[in-house]
């Protein structure tokens, strides 16, 4: 999300010199990080049954994967992601409209 943010300055600027407020403009670097989220989620979900079908059938480890594992999985990565991306966004949002459409 640092990246991201870096990358999405200048467009943080036009959203911000159109009148966007700063809520709106979390909101939107939010819902990307929700998206990355869910496809990072199944695909952590994919990975885990994979995982458990090899300890099956190599360990004679018998494990499940329930509801509750891939709601704690994509709730824990929603977290994650969340509070790791709130500092380049906060940081992204406290630009001034001039100062982000000038950066690199």
């Amino acid at each position: 999300m640092v990246l991201a943010t870096r990358e999405r300055t200048r467009e943080i600027g036009t959203l911000k010199a159109l009148g966007a407020s700063n809520l709106e403009i979390t909101k939107q670097f939010l819902a990307e990080v929700a998206a990355l989220i869910l496809i990072a989620g199944v695909g952590a979900v994919l990975v885990a049954a994979l995982s458990l079908e090899i300890l099956q059938r190599n360990l004679g480890i018998v494990t499940t994967l329930d509801r509750n594992t891939f709601v704690l999985i994509i709730l824990g990565g929603f977290a994650f992601a969340s509070i790791g991306s709130l500092y380049p966004i906060i940081k992204g949002v406290r630009l001034s409209p001039v100062q982000a459409m000038k950066s690199n």
